[in-house]
């Protein structure tokens, strides 16, 4: 069953949430509920093993230089996951490879439009070491990719 305060995956007779300590009335949960329950559970196992064989496909299709196939992957995955710094420098690095100007047009673009983003989301957000940290991870890739742009640039 799910905790009924912060939904993450207890055991059916706990009294108490492992994760955040809040009360569980476990004698007041209908079969039809443990059903939902556990089936959120299996329907977010299924899409974490898929994302990760989908980000191997990916990653295989970008060590084999087949680029195209790459970016379709790497694609799909931002649908699902759109601020993995990972996925994205991945992603676009597929589309860098394909080297002709609307690529890099559209990398530059994409560039302007995630350094905004980080900003935005910047300013937004109370400010933790954690999300200070993430932060500085997306940052670091930004920079990377812009000077990987820069690179390409010259030698065009």
């Amino acid at each position: 069953m799910n905790c009924k305060q912060c939904n993450e995956q207890i055991e059916n007779t706990a009294k108490f949430c492992p994760y955040c300590g809040a009360k569980q009335d476990i004698l007041n949960e209908s079969p039809v509920t443990q059903i939902k329950s556990t089936k959120k559970v299996v329907e977010k196992s299924v899409n974490e093993i898929f994302r990760g064989k989908l980000d191997v496909i990916a990653t295989q299709a970008l060590n084999d230089k087949d680029y195209p196939r790459a970016e379709k992957y790497f694609e799909e995955l931002l649908e699902e996951h759109p601020y993995d710094s990972d996925i994205y420098s991945k992603y676009i690095y597929s589309r860098l490879m394909q080297a002709d100007e609307d690529s890099l047009d559209y990398c530059i673009d994409q560039l302007y439009n995630r350094i905004n983003t980080f900003f935005d989301l910047l300013s937004k957000l109370p400010s933790s070491e954690e999300q200070l940290a993430h932060f500085s991870s997306i940052m670091e890739k930004i920079i990377q990719l812009s000077a990987y742009f820069r690179s390409v640039i010259i030698q065009i």
